[in-house]
């Protein structure tokens, strides 16, 4: 598929909305239209879809895993370094200290960059499976990991604002929930992926 091509074949409406919105809030609004509900009581029905169908969750998945791989933070030699170096200083300095606390985020912040690559890359690979098989189960299994992928996507957005505006050498209570939940969101999309047959 070529993504121009797709985006041209949106109505005016879901087009704008499509170049306005991040992945996961276009992702909110495809989830919660009424073409995707009918489609989503059909996949809990065990019912078949028909080619329209198909092709309509296709191409919308394909815009939503296009948008998200576009917005991926890129990993260069300076934060392979920064990395290592925290990862170090986590070892190191003493447990909840100031240092350790800027070690510990500074580390939760590139993982979540490799993270997201990862469940981009699942996405991805998922897409191609089911454009393939168009098997209603595994469709199944990708519309979950859309939206893990979602849930991550927006606690790694809130946890960077909270990093941002947050004290120095001190892990608030929101920073940590962050964390916690992008942590959990990446673990249950990768156990999604161990559900496709082989």
């Amino acid at each position: 598929m070529v993504i121009q091509e797709v985006i041209k074949s949106l109505n005016d409406n879901e087009r704008v909305l499509y170049e306005a919105q991040t992945a996961s809030e276009y992702f909110r609004f495809l989830y919660y239209s009424s073409s995707f509900i009918n489609i989503l009581k059909k996949l809990n029905n065990k019912e078949k879809l028909n080619d329209r169908e198909w092709d309509y969750l296709i191409k919308r998945l394909f815009l939503v895993t296009c948008k998200a791989i576009d917005e991926e933070d890129s990993i260069n030699v300076v934060d392979r370094i920064t990395y290592i170096l925290n990862k170090i200083g986590v070892k190191v300095f003493k447990e909840d200290g100031h240092i350790y606390n800027e070690c510990m985020k500074m580390v939760e912040f590139i993982e979540s960059i490799y993270m997201e690559q990862e469940i981009n890359e699942d996405l991805l690979l998922g897409l191609d499976k089911i454009e393939t098989e168009r098997n209603e189960t595994e469709l199944d299994i990708l519309l979950k990991q859309h939206r893990e992928a979602s849930v991550f996507r927006d606690n790694k957005d809130a946890f960077y604002t909270e990093y941002n505006n947050s004290k120095k050498g001190v892990i608030s209570d929101s920073e940590s929930a962050y964390m916690d939940s992008m942590d959990r969101s990446y673990i249950r999309e990768k156990e999604l992926v161990k559900r496709y047959k082989k």
